[in-house]
């Protein structure tokens, strides 16, 4: 029974680093049997990160209603912020800049109320450890997958991404019990669409993810983790080696819990994202079309999609015939790997 990876990236930043092949083989064995890793981080700063759980979160979310919604909620997959069941949960869209941030601040502390700097900090201090994070775990991925990591870190849409980070807060009020007893279930299992996410616990348990054999497992929300949980697009890009993460939320304390996290998302408005060549060959033919980012989106959150439940990135882009998964099917496609328009 394969379990799910804890591995300590403190100090890494490129494959000269000291324990560098250690590290990325944990990392990839983990990625690749379950689609998560635990990592062990080194910043944000004690201080700042128990300023950002313990004050900017809880400040942010006991503004009033109307105030919250002036980050604009609108059609997923671009909701602003949103209240659902024991979740709310606010968005910040690049996050990685620093103008991002302040105009995030500027809109729900529009006057002198609130700390805004030390928000900006805290945040950005916390965005910047996730982003880092980010970019080591798919690194160590590709390069255990034989690529070299650089074609494809450098190019878009990863390098121009856009970098969600949610602020999210979970209400200690009662539920619906989960499906195999005990706690609440405060977000239902789901893959998510970005390449990877990063979250970022404190304190109070909550993320579960399901691992290769079944068992749902639990997160530690330790102070000095983060969770690196692959999205569906990376499963494309690595043509299915990488497997989205099912995962959900659920509270067997039933405390008041906080939580950051950070997605990486393609930044444009029509990017198409398929299987890297090398990655595609004889022994692992084809099992995606490429898929264009903003139209599964949109599938995914339509009442086509919903009905699907957590199928479907099958439903949108599964390459299958006859024989099974392996073919086009018929389709055309280019052979780009990752094409970025717009």
């Amino acid at each position: 029974m394969e379990e799910l990876g804890r591995v300590d990236l403190r100090g890494l930043q490129d494959p000269g680093s000291p324990g560098w092949e250690e590290a990325r083989a944990a990392v990839a064995a983990s990625m690749l049997a379950h689609g998560c890793v635990l990592v062990v981080a080194g910043v944000p700063a004690p201080e700042l990160r128990d300023a950002l759980f313990g004050r900017v979160l809880p400040d942010l979310f006991v503004l009033p209603r109307d105030v919250k919604l002036r980050n604009a909620p609108g059609p997923p997959p671009n909701t602003g912020y949103f209240c659902h069941g024991v979740q709310e949960s606010a968005r910040i869209n690049h996050a990685d800049d620093a103008d991002s941030l302040r105009a995030f601040a500027d809109l729900l502390w529009p006057d002198a109320a609130g700390d805004k700097p030390l928000f900006c900090e805290a945040v950005a201090a916390a965005e910047r450890e996730m982003q880092r994070l980010d970019g080591l775990v798919v690194r160590m991925v590709l390069e255990s997958l034989g690529l070299p990591a650089e074609r494809v870190v450098a190019a878009p849409p990863l390098a121009d991404a856009n970098r969600i980070v949610r602020l999210s807060h979970y209400a200690a009020r009662p539920g619906p019990a989960a499906d195999d007893g005990g706690g609440v279930l405060s977000m239902a299992a789901h893959y998510d669409y970005s390449f990877i996410t990063v979250l970022m616990q404190h304190d109070v348990e909550g993320l579960e993810v399901l691992a290769r054999d079944g068992r749902w497992v639990a997160v530690p929300p330790e102070r000095d983790t983060c969770a690196v949980i692959a999205g569906e697009l990376l499963t494309v890009m690595t043509n299915g080696r990488v497997p989205a993460c099912l995962h959900r939320v659920r509270t067997p304390s039933g405390r008041e819990r906080f939580l950051a996290l950070m997605s990486t998302l393609p930044a444009g408005t029509s990017v198409v994202v398929g299987p890297l060549n090398e990655l595609v060959d004889g022994a692992h033919p084809r099992l995606y079309r490429p898929v264009d980012y903003a139209a599964y989106a949109r599938f995914k959150y339509s009442d086509d999609g919903r009905e699907l439940g957590n199928r479907t990135l099958e439903a949108f882009c599964g390459v299958v015939n006859k024989e099974g998964a392996g073919d086009n099917d018929g389709v055309e496609v280019e052979q780009q790997g990752i094409v970025a328009a717009g």
